[in-house]
């Protein structure tokens, strides 16, 4: 296996717009792996590079989710 260079890994969060409580994360560097490892649990590895998949609660704190009236999940405010 080639390894890669500190500004070739990659870390990335996706929050689609039919499950915004759940996050797909992915990694292929080892500090965000460990970091990600000591409180989930990876559901795929391949290779160096690993899958999780998280509530968005988790990653996003709930004050960032609000923005005016209208909420992450699609609700909004009365």
């Amino acid at each position: 296996m080639v390894e890669l260079k500190n500004d070739e890994r990659e870390f990335s969060v996706l929050v689609n717009g039919v499950e915004r409580g759940m996050a797909d994360v992915f990694t292929d560097d080892p500090v965000w792996i460990r970091r990600l490892n000591k409180r989930f649990k990876a559901y795929k590895i391949v290779g160096g590079s690993y899958f999780y998949r998280v509530k968005t609660s988790n990653i996003i704190r709930t004050s960032f989710l609000s923005r005016g009236t209208e909420h992450l999940d699609g609700s909004e405010d009365e």
